[in-house]
């Protein structure tokens, strides 16, 4: 019996190992994990460039601590993005037993070093005066890094000097990414291209007399800058302004290589304002009865910007003037008639006329016209130096002031002279005065 149990228990025993090493023997070997064995050769890219997996391997775990060794193929590689430079992840996949296990590496994208330059589109300015500022505003530039591969950059990009062009110069040198390029720009000589001519204040007047000095007168350079024309001459020097609107006048000149420069400029012509009148001929003597005619009265009109200009009244109409003795009036009344010039509200001059016997019309200053009279605070002056004549209406004359004394009929209105200043005395003759100046002296 003993025997028995024995050989019983060890078949037991025995049949036991024999499952357990067969449940062993049957249990499958798993893949755990995948990594990467060897880098690609290639680690560095420029940007455009495919990825390079040749010698890239990874290595497969297993759960029976077995290793394999794979050589990675395009098809378990995620894209490689070489747009744009920096560091960029790969992720490697592996497949096995319909599972897949995926491991990664980082490569880097780089900027491709250019292989040439070319201009793709030339600047807005390719043509320089001496001194202008280079400015290659609008340049494009083609950077070419390989037959398929090229990029456009703009002047912002590039690297030039911005000075002041010179003059022999034919082109600026760009450069880019360690690359020069000449952009081709031509420099001329700085040159009179023209004149410019405008009146100064804006208009001319009527009655004016035409001259070179009544314009601002430019030379113009092939720069875009101007200066002032010394040297130039009008046409119409000389000439009256005769009308109100627009006039054409013609200005040249020649600059320092004497290179003749003309220009027509359009100038707007104007009225002028009356600042003074006086008569120059009139019938002075009229009967009584007789009509004013105003058709007969020559004036002399100082205007703001124009001198001596006749004027006929009734005939002329380029100034507002008007008489306070209206044309046609009889003159039915003997003495003396003092005409007054106005222009609207404003007197300008006055002159006179006789009507039946003589009168005084008018003075004639023999001599001292032009003095002052000085005297000490407190005295009486007296014109010394004048010699006065009163023109009658019918051209005679009559001596009104000789040197110390006055004639018969003068009075005589002096100033009081007690304090120093300037003040003037009068002599009057048949209701015509004539002032003089004095100058009260302080001792």
């Amino acid at each position: 019996m003993g025997m028995k149990r024995s050989i019983w228990m060890i078949t037991i025993v025995v049949v036991l190992a024999a499952v357990a090493a067969c449940l062993f023997a049957c249990e499958k070997v798993k893949v755990t994990g995948v990594e990467v064995d060897q880098m690609p050769q290639k680690t560095k890219y420029y940007t455009g460039e495919q990825l390079d997996l040749t010698g890239c391997t990874l290595s497969v775990l297993y759960s029976d601590h077995s290793v394999k060794t794979v050589d990675v193929t395009a098809d378990m590689a995620s894209a490689l993005d070489t747009k744009n430079v920096g560091v960029k992840t790969v992720i490697l996949t592996y497949t096995e037993g319909g599972l897949n296990y995926t491991a990664s590496m980082t490569l880097h994208v780089i900027s491709r070093p250019p292989a040439s330059l070319r201009v793709a589109t030339p600047p807005a300015k390719t043509e320089y005066v001496e001194g202008q500022t280079i400015d290659l505003t609008g340049l494009t530039v083609e950077v070419v890094y390989t037959t398929e591969q090229s990029m456009i950059v703009t002047e912002r990009d590039l690297t030039y000097a911005k000075g002041a062009a010179v003059l022999g110069e034919n082109g600026v040198q760009v450069s880019f990414a360690g690359l020069t390029l000449t952009v081709p720009v031509r420099v001329v000589p700085l040159a009179v291209v023209g004149l410019e001519a405008e009146p100064i204040g804006g208009c001319v007047y009527r009655n004016q007399r035409l001259h070179v000095g009544m314009f601002d007168v430019y030379y113009l350079y092939n720069d875009g800058t101007k200066s002032p024309c010394t040297r130039a001459v009008l046409e119409e020097n000389g000439e009256v302004v005769r009308d109100t609107g627009t006039m054409t006048v013609h200005i040249g000149a020649v600059d320092d290589a004497d290179v003749p420069f003309s220009c027509t400029v359009d100038v707007r012509t104007v009225e002028d304002e009356v600042s003074r009148v006086s008569l120059y001929s009139a019938p002075l003597s009229y009967e009584v009865g007789a009509t004013f005619d105003w058709r007969e009265i020559v004036l002399t009109v100082d205007f703001a910007h124009a001198t001596g200009v006749r004027y006929t009244m009734g005939r002329d109409a380029y100034a507002s003037l008007a008489l306070s003795v209206a044309d046609g009036t009889v003159l039915d009344r003997e003495g003396a008639v003092d005409v007054v010039v106005s222009v609207g509200e404003r007197t300008v001059g006055t002159f006179r006329i006789g009507v039946g016997a003589p009168v005084p019309v008018r003075w004639r200053v023999a001599e001292g016209e032009n003095e002052v009279v000085e005297v000490a605070a407190g005295e009486v002056p007296r014109p010394v130096t004048l010699m006065l004549y009163a023109v009658l209406s019918d051209g005679t004359e009559q001596l009104v002031w000789h040197r110390w004394r006055a004639e018969a009929g003068v009075e005589v209105t002096l100033p009081d002279a007690a304090t120093a200043g300037q003040t003037t005395a009068t002599l009057t003759y048949m209701g015509m005065g004539y002032a003089f100046a004095i100058r009260v002296i302080e001792e």
